[in-house]
Formats: structure tokens, sequence, C-alpha cells
């Protein structure tokens, strides 16, 4: 029955293609945010932060003749070899007259200056007074179908709160001056105010002011703040790139310092204050304090020999304070933090080192498991690193090696090499040792972002051989030196990626998608006296994606993908995912847009799930994994009432077949269905 629905969906989708009608060949109806997501976010990640950047350097383009190497490396499109290569050739040769002069720069090609256009600009006089800019933004969303944590029984666990996810978000820029408050509840929490529990309204609550650019202060950040230096190795208070489609430029970091944060992330960034000051020519020193609270488990120390007994604590992440023991460990745990960091960023070369000093109370726990053996752990750690690159002509060198705790070292190191006009590759090594505890780090790996116990090397390939034509691949393979959750000795795996994309026309894409991966997993073997034993078994996963993009007209654009999934466990039966969608984009007006998805998936078991992107609200993202067997479908509405007031919203309904309940724990629904309705405002004034 699926397979029909999948072979219909196909065919109604090839007919206008394969019609006589003339489609459109201007790309305005393009969307240059989901097109960068797309490349650098295949898999289940957080896509919001990238979303939320792009979407702010679309109202406030990037000007290429002011900006510094750093915020251009963080458009996907560009990466720090070619940003840098941006300041040395506008240094050579002066300001660039309009972006077309890209071209000139070395290594840069059409395709890549199409692709980066919607987030740059040339220079504009500044007007004598500084405008006033500001967003407001509220979103409200809820499931409408909801699990037995709602239900108001007394004698079982429940949600302290209502099913509504709420957050509201504003900014306000004016000249040198930047404000920004979010406020966030998540499904399930309760809205309250109770100081003793350092409750104040909303669950979540982050902000910060900003100063910069007057005299030799460079930035100054009161409230919460990111700190980015390096390869983010020991300092990355953000999410990250990594693994996909975006083989070079994504895996190479180019830290941008302290900046403001004000956002529903409640794990990655710091709160206190964090300055930046111009030392003496390109020299730049920074300093940052911090103080907040973690979330955490407490327990007695019984070596402490007090009485009452102290008290140490292991950490929790998530953010999630809905039950009563989730509340309970509602920042439990204190972080003072001291850091800093002397960058120096000249020509073609940049270089910096940056330190810390942390200290926790209650102390943290040691681990007792073998997993857990290195853990971070104690009252206080600290950390100091050395990173830097250039550019050598077409080649890129870049790297940062870092030491934490009692000595232990982690490093990343590589070289991307352009090779214009047709493409670029990038060879990275990596090793973070098993006791390598880097609290504030997000470095690149096969757990991206967890930046301890693991080593390996990855190579990457991005290829325009034609016009129209493009071609990505990477190979990884990689080695954990210690246990980790759930698989109790060491273990390692490979990964490798092919990805063909060709744009035979203005209105149509075509791409194909090849990913390989095995990997060694945790699994109980028994001993010749019959005994259990911890081992290791190998788990392969592989996939083929077929996506189409055509635009029939300005009005109208479809998006088609096919994925299949095979999943082999030794002592099972391979498992086989299968998905196919249909995406159509109809903007009937100027102001009004539509947005549809029907998707049908049919998946053996977990092992094999599908996992694919959908196109949300403003700002936000999902990438939902489907197993199982069933439907997907959702309707998005975004409605321009004004130059100043957005309405968005999107309903969504996901059913399966043969399924008595659907969900798990608290979130277990009767039935076979989950629906969810979103909706949100926005206003702004510039």
């Amino acid at each position: 029955m699926v397979w029909r629905r999948m072979l219909l969906m196909a065919a109604a989708w090839l007919a206008p293609i394969l019609s006589a009608a003339q489609p459109a060949t201007d790309s305005a109806f393009a969307d240059p945010i989901l097109g960068a997501v797309l490349d650098v976010y295949d898999t289940d990640a957080d896509a919001e932060p990238l979303a939320e950047l792009l979407s702010e350097w679309m109202e406030h383009p990037l000007d290429v003749n002011t900006a510094d190497a750093a915020l251009l490396a963080r458009l996907p499109h560009l990466g720090p070899a070619l940003a840098r290569a941006i300041v040395r050739h506008r240094d050579r040769h002066g300001p660039f007259p309009a972006l077309d002069a890209l071209e000139a720069v070395e290594g840069f090609s059409a395709e890549r200056v199409a692709a980066a256009r919607p987030f740059l600009t040339v220079h504009t006089p500044a007007p004598a007074r500084p405008r006033l800019r500001v967003e407001g933004l509220q979103r409200i969303g809820r499931r409408i179908d909801l699990g037995r944590g709602y239900r108001p029984d007394s004698n079982r666990t429940r949600y302290a709160g209502s099913p509504d996810r709420l957050y509201t978000r504003i900014r306000i820029r004016r000249g040198r001056i930047r404000l920004g408050l979010a406020l966030d509840k998540d499904a399930g929490e309760s809205l309250r105010w109770d100081p003793s529990t350092r409750a104040f309204g909303f669950d979540h609550v982050a902000g910060f002011a900003a100063l910069e650019g007057i005299g030799r202060l460079d930035r100054l950040v009161v409230g919460d703040f990111n700190t980015l230096f390096g390869q983010g190795v020991l300092f990355w208070r953000s999410s990250a790139l990594g693994k996909s489609r975006e083989s070079v430029r994504a895996v190479v970091r180019s830290g941008t310092g302290v900046r403001g944060q004000a956002s529903a992330e409640e794990d990655r960034y710091l709160r206190g204050l964090g300055a930046t000051l111009r030392v003496a020519g390109p020299l730049r020193a920074t300093f940052f304090v911090s103080q907040r609270r973690l979330d955490g488990r407490l327990r007695a120390d019984p070596s402490g020999g007090a009485d009452p007994p102290s008290q140490t604590a292991t950490l929790a992440r998530g953010g999630l304070h809905r039950t009563p023991g989730e509340i309970a460990g509602r920042g439990v745990v204190t972080e003072r933090l001291t850091g800093g960091a002397l960058t120096m960023s000249a020509g073609s070369v940049t270089a910096g080192l940056s330190g810390f000093h942390s200290r926790y109370a209650p102390p943290l726990a040691a681990g007792e498991a073998a997993d857990a053996r290195y853990r971070l752990a104690g009252a206080s750690t600290s950390g100091g690193s050395a990173f830097g690159g250039a550019v050598l002509g077409a080649f890129y060198p870049f790297g940062e090696i870092a030491v934490t705790g009692a000595g232990s070292v982690g490093g990343i190191g590589g070289v991307t090499v352009q090779m214009p006009p047709h493409g670029a590759l990038v060879l990275l090594v990596r090793n973070y040792a098993r006791g390598f505890a880097s609290p504030h780090g997000y470095a690149f790996g096969e757990r991206n972002g967890v930046t301890q116990n693991e080593a390996g090397w990855y190579a990457g390939l991005d290829l325009h051989p034609a016009p129209g034509w493009r071609l990505a691949a990477y190979f990884d393979l990689y080695r954990f030196p210690w246990a980790r959750f759930g698989v109790p000795r060491p273990a390692g795996g490979h990964e490798a990626l092919v990805f063909v994309e060709r744009a035979p026309r203005q209105w149509l894409r075509i791409s194909a998608q090849l990913r390989h991966e095995t990997r060694d997993a945790g699994a109980p073997a028994p001993d010749p006296t019959g005994r259990s034993l911890d081992a290791l078994r190998e788990e392969t996963r592989q996939s083929v994606r077929l996506h189409a993009d055509y635009l029939h007209s300005p009005a109208l654009r479809l998006r088609a993908r096919l994925e299949l999934v095979r999943a082999a466990t030794p002592g099972l039966m391979d498992a086989v995912g299968r998905l196919l969608y249909q995406d159509v984009r109809w903007q009937p007006a100027p102001r009004l847009r539509f947005d549809a998805r029907v998707a049908l998936f049919d998946v053996d078991r977990y092992a094999a799930r599908v996992y694919t992107f959908e196109d949300d609200l403003t700002y936000t993202f999902s990438v939902p994994a489907f197993s199982g067997r069933g439907q997907r479908s959702y309707l998005r509405v975004g409605w321009r009432l004004g130059p100043a007031l957005t309405v968005e919203g999107k309903a969504a309904m996901t059913r399966y077949e043969d399924a008595e309940t659907v969900g798990s724990g608290l979130d277990a629904v009767a039935g076979n269905r989950m629906r969810e309705v979103r909706l949100q405002v926005r206003w702004h004034l510039r």
C-alpha cells in the first residue's frame, strides 16, 4: 500500500517536468536560508542558531569592504580560507565596487558569489543619525494529542505545566548599541514566579547588552554571551557545523570572540561580562567572567566525613524542568569562570592564545562506571590553548592544541586547498585524549561537540567541474580509545558520503547522495561457560537519496525526495527504511505564501530510521526521524500584513499504521496519530 502511494506521488511530480510548459527562468522564489541550512545540516541537529544568524544577515547584510575575516567565515558558502582571501584582496586592491567583483578573488567562482550574495553587500554611506531597529517575536506551539504526563492523575508523575511551548524574543539595535532578550517555556514546564527556586515567570530567561567599536573598545557584552575561539577545542559556547555535503568549509571553524546571546539555547552560553580591547595594531585582548547555575543531580559524598555529609553533583543537560525530579535538579550547581584570549589577525595570518579557570560548587562527582571514569570531576578545572591559520597561496593550514585538567591534550589540525575555479579539498586530523575534559569546547568530530575520547582523520572534496555540476564527498575514519555510554570498550568506525548535483536549467536541480557508515556498537556475548560478557559488534548503515527541485513559475515551486536506508546488524535481519515526500510552495501574492508537504514512510525498525528536514516558522527548522509505517503532512502559511508585521502558522500531523500508541513515557499518546500546531508573530521597526 505504501509503495503504491510512493509510485503515484513520483509520477505526479514528474508530469510537469516532462510537460511542454515553459517554466520561469527567474529563481527569485529561491530560499537562500533553507539552501544554506540543508547544505550543512543533514540529520538530527540544531539548525536554529544558523537560521537565526543567516536571517539577521539577510536583513542586515555583511559589508564585504568592512567585515573582518572571522565574521565572513561564518557564512557556510565562504569558510575561513575564502574569508581571509577577501580581506587580503581588498587590502591589496582597495574596496570592492560591487559584489560581482568578488569573482576576482582567488578561489571564487560565479556560483560561489551567487550563493553568498543574499547575505553580503558593498559599502553604503552610514546615515548621519543611526536608525533604531527593533524586532519582536512571539511564538506559541503545542501538541493537540497529549500524553499521560498531562493527565490530572495524582497517583503518577505528571508534568508541572501546560503543553504550550512559548518563546518571546526582543532585539534592539541602534548604531553601536545592541540589546537582546529571550524568554522560553518548554512544553510541560510551568509559568511561575518563585525566587526561592530561581523561577521568574518563564523557565528560561536570557539577555544581553552590547557596545561595539568605541575607541580601543572593540566589544563589551554584559549579560549572556558566547565565546568562540580557534577551532572550538577549548572554547566554542555555541552549536557548530559537522559532517555534511558542505564537505570542506563546514568542518573548518573561525572564532569571532565574544558575542551576545539571547535565544532558547539553555546549555551553551556564559553569563556575566566579556570585553575585547584593541591593544596595538592587529592585537586584540579578550577577557570574560561568568557565574551561572547548571542543572544536575546531588548526592551525599561518603568520603566527606561531614555531619551532615557534604555533597557532590553530576551535571545534566537538556534544560527541561517539567517533572518533580527535573525541577529538583534545576540550577543546583554553580559554575564560576574566568578566562581570556589574545588574538592577532594581520593580512593572511591569524593566531591566538586562550585560557580559563572554572570552579564548581558543590564539586562534580567522579564517575563510577567505566564510560564515566574520565568525565569532568572535582571542585575546579582549567585549560589553555593555542590556535592559528594562514593563507599561503592556495593553501590554508589551520589548527588548535589545548591542555586541560592534569595535562590531558586535545588538538585538531588540517589544511584546505583551493582549486580555482573548480573547488576545494580539506585534510584534517584530530585527537582528543580520553582524559581531555573540555567543558566549554565544541570541536569537530564524529560526536560533533563532544570534545573528548576521540581520534580520527577526515578528507573532504567539493568540486564544480562544469557549469551546473557539483560534486561533494568526504571520508572519515575515527576511533574512540576508551569506553562510551553503551559501548563497553574502545571502538571505532568509518563514514563516507558522495553527493552529486546537476542544475541543467535555472529552474531545475536534481541531486543524488550516497552515504555509508560502519561502526562498533556494544553487545553482550556469552563466554564458554554461558556468562554474559561485554563485547562489540559491527553495525552498518547505508542510504541512497534522490532529490529534485523544480521552479514551475515565480509562484509555484515543487520539491521531492526519495530516500532508502539499509541497516545491517549481525544476528538480525537487515532493516530497510523508505521515505518519499512531495513539497509544494505556492505564493499567490507577494505577501502570502503557502508551504505544504505529504510524506510517506515505511521503516522496518529504528536502526533504519530516516531523517528529513522540514521548512518551519522563520528562525526554526525541525528534523523528525521517521520509524514505523505511516504518513506525515503539514501546511505552513506566511502572511506579511504590512511592512513591519508578519504572521506565520503551521499545522502538522503524523499518522502511523497498525499502531496503538505513539511516543513513550509521559509523552505516550493512545491512538495512531500525533498532531501539532504552531503560530508566530514577528514585528520589526527599521
